[in-house]
Order: structure tokens, then sequence, then C-alpha cells
């Protein structure tokens, strides 16, 4: 069992504390020179044309938050502008209620410089009181570019497990934890080019993951998060915890910066479960 209680608690609570705010600079994730994705040969930067089906401000937000997003891999992005070499980034926006609270979905499909579709995926993210502040878009946009680098830039492999990782079941998550947790743990994992299984096939190991929430005392609440990884037999290879004490409620709606925060924590404890995976498949 591998404890990251120090590094959850540093990022949980100033990110649950500035949640309204702009980030304090040491919680902005960026991407460092080693992990930096250069770009193909091929192509050069990501035009990005205005997001449809949301107003014009909100729209604004987004697609600005998606440059920034691109930017933090290192490849070049500018909204409406680009080259003849430049991917061309198309979002398509629903705003959809759904038990009083207001859920955004985007459909991103990227296409080749000739209009070929290459690639596309979806997110979606809970906006308290409907409305999507620079900072909630951010962390969105971060989301959504992960699974989108691979094609504006060269693979660097990092992490290669002999099998790829299903992400399973995430219980006991309040709000839109369950959501955000599954899509943090996996733009983290694709950001370090560790190979993602859509589903739990029989080769693949399994990310699973409980929340346990304390009751209110004090306007403060205990969190604990426990990933287990599961080899593809079913045996537990082993789990990795973390703990902190967060601001009662801060997680009830949504989890926003804080999800991406806590998978990004947890990582380097959960790629050490899989060493021990891969070196127990070789015995």
């Amino acid at each position: 069992m591998i404890t990251w209680g120090h590094a959850f608690r540093v990022l949980v609570v100033g990110l649950t504390v500035a949640a309204c705010q702009p980030l304090p600079q040491p919680f902005i994730h960026k991407v460092t020179p080693e992990t930096a994705l250069p770009i193909a040969k091929d192509f050069f930067g990501v035009r990005i044309e205005p997001t449809s089906g949301l107003t014009n401000a909100m729209a604004t937000t987004l697609d600005t938050a998606m440059t920034a997003a691109f930017e933090e891999a290192d490849i070049p992005a500018a909204i409406q502008s680009g080259n003849q070499r430049s991917l061309i980034l198309r979002g398509t926006a629903r705003l959809v209620q759904a038990g009083g609270v207001t859920m955004l979905s985007v459909d991103w499909r990227i296409s080749d410089p000739h209009g070929q579709e290459i690639g596309a995926t979806r997110q979606e993210t809970a906006l308290p009181g409907g409305i999507l502040t620079s900072a909630h878009a951010l962390t969105f946009a971060r989301l959504a570019v992960a699974p989108l680098t691979r094609y504006a830039a060269d693979p660097a492999p990092v992490v290669k497990p002999d099998a790829g990782i299903a992400i399973g079941a995430i219980d006991g998550a309040p709000g839109d934890g369950k959501t955000s947790l599954s899509q943090a743990i996996g733009a983290v994992m694709r950001q370090h080019n560790v190979p993602i299984s859509e589903s739990t096939q029989s080769n693949s190991l399994v990310l699973l993951a409980s929340v346990d929430i304390g009751k209110p005392k004090d306007d403060k609440q205990s969190v604990s998060i426990r990933w287990v990884l599961m080899q593809p037999d079913g045996g537990e290879v082993g789990s990795v915890e973390q703990h902190n004490d967060i601001k009662a409620g801060s997680l009830d709606k949504a989890w926003g910066e804080t999800a991406f925060a806590i998978a990004q924590a947890a990582f380097d404890g959960i790629m050490q479960l899989v060493e021990t995976a891969k070196a127990k498949g070789t015995d």
C-alpha cells in the first residue's frame, strides 16, 4: 500500500479553497520538458473553430481554454487561425438539465489539414449555476486535449505496460466525482502515453477507486480515496491511498480542478503498481 497523503493534502486544500478564484501559480499544471510532446513533422499546430451550441461568451471562454491547454502540451493552437499544415478542431456542445444541475457535453472532432476526420472525443462536466468560469473551462479543456495530443504530436514513450489499463468503477464519490475522477485519471495516463483499454478485456489490468467522505465537523470533512489495481484474472496487485480534510460540502457538486490534482498526485503510485504487475507476469 502506498500512501500519498501529503501530496493530496497540499493540492486539494489549495485548489478547493481557490475553486472560484484564479488558481495559485504552484497548482497550475504544466507539461515539463521531459514529458512535453514534440510537434509532428507533418502538421503544425491546431486551428480551433468556434465551438457551436453555446452563447458567444461561453464559447469564447471554452475555446480560449482549449488554446491554453494545447499550448501547455507544447502544441501551438489559435482560434480561427492557422496555416496550410494546421490540424482543425471543431466542438459541438450541448447544455442539458439533469437533476437540477446543468451539464455541459462537448463532442470534439479533429481533422487533418484537408478536412479528413482523424480523431474524436467527448467530454462532459457539471456547471454549478449554469456558469462556465475560466478556471473550470481550463480544467475541462485539459481533459479534452489529453486524448487529442496524439494526433498533433509524435509519441514520446514514458510507460508501456504489456497490457492496457481499463478504468473501472469509481464508488462513493459525491457530486460529479465519479465522472470527473475517471476522466482525470484517464487524461493523466494519456499524457504519459500509458495505454488505456476501452473495456475490461481479458488481458487488461483494471484500475478501480473508492471514495469515502466523512461527516461534516467544524466545517470540515475527511476524504479518503483508494485506488486498486487488479490483475486480468481478478487478483489484486496493490493499492494507493490518499487522505485529507477538506471544506465541508466542497465536493458535493463539480470537482473541477480538484479531480485533476488528485489524479496527478496518484499517478506515480499507480505506475509503481503497474510495474509490480508486469514483474509478476514475467515470473
